[in-house]
């Protein structure tokens, strides 16, 4: 038997996790490695590593695409999270599955809470929520932990592509009225490994604490790179045309899991350290 499994090990946080994860038996499987859509190979690969937890990080995650590839957002997002959470029932595995903040509409003025009403704006975040509803209604023992704008030192990213124009001397554009809660890959696969000791199943938020619109965001990591770069504009969303809804609030409270001692730092205080490991 395994400790844990993680699917999707390829990804910023699956990477991360299987670190979180070091020194304990774990299978990783990425992308390459298990199709989440075959659910005949899904139902195998779990009955061979037969773990006591899996974690399901595998998603289609680029919103934009999934608006002109809906089939395959559901595919990936929701059915394949079911089939995960069907082989987890025959090994009697308990499951994690990562979702999003994009299940809420971000028109709520402050934080959303785990008992705020859901109400996906776009196809990626419509086939998250149905993901959790999938696998909620499967596995009794599920742990749905919902997070935001994840960045890490490896796979695209926000910071890692900022950085990439910057080194270009491209002008950047970045807007000032969508915010989210940016969020360390690092800080949050311990969050999680924190998250399935000590807390009952459930649907949990976590992600850095605190607030960020995108251009804020850039702003700060160039502080924290101490790289003076004049180049760098505010700019309204309306300014882009976009094949999805971005919800203008996509700020999680980590509420839930702080209740049970389980809480990520500031997001600034988490990127210095990131810039601080690079």
């Amino acid at each position: 038997m395994n400790d844990c499994m993680i699917i999707g090990s390829g990804g910023q946080l699956g990477k991360a996790l299987t670190l979180a994860f070091r020194g304990q038996k774990v299978a990783t499987y990425d992308s390459y490695e298990l199709d989440i859509t075959n659910r005949d190979a899904v139902i195998a690969a779990i009955r061979d590593c037969n773990p006591r937890f899996i974690i399901n990080a595998a998603a289609m995650t680029n919103v934009d695409a999934c608006e002109g590839e809906p089939d395959r957002a559901y595919a990936v997002n929701a059915t394949g999270a079911e089939n995960i959470s069907i082989g987890a029932v025959e090994t009697g595995s308990k499951l994690v599955l990562v979702s999003t903040n994009y299940v809420f509409d971000g028109v709520k003025p402050t934080p959303y809470i785990e008992s705020d009403p859901v109400n996906p704006l776009n196809v990626y975040g419509e086939s998250k929520l149905n993901g959790e509803r999938l696998c909620a209604g499967v596995v009794s023992d599920t742990w749905i932990v919902r997070t935001s704008s994840l960045y890490s030192a490896w796979k695209k990213n926000f910071v890692l592509t900022l950085l990439a124009a910057v080194k270009e001397g491209r002008h950047l554009r970045y807007v000032n009225d969508q915010y989210s809660g940016p969020t360390w890959v690092e800080e949050l696969a311990v969050g999680i490994t924190e998250l399935i000791r000590v807390a009952p199943p459930g649907t949990y938020h976590l992600s850095n604490e605190g607030s960020a619109s995108w251009y804020e965001w850039a702003v700060e990591v160039l502080l924290a790179m101490k790289i003076d770069y004049p180049k760098l504009d505010a700019v309204p969303s309306t300014s882009f045309q976009r094949p999805a809804t971005v919800p203008p609030n996509g700020v999680l409270m980590n509420n839930a899991a702080a209740k049970l001692g389980v809480e990520l730092d500031g997001w600034k205080i988490a990127l210095a350290r990131f810039v601080g490991s690079l």
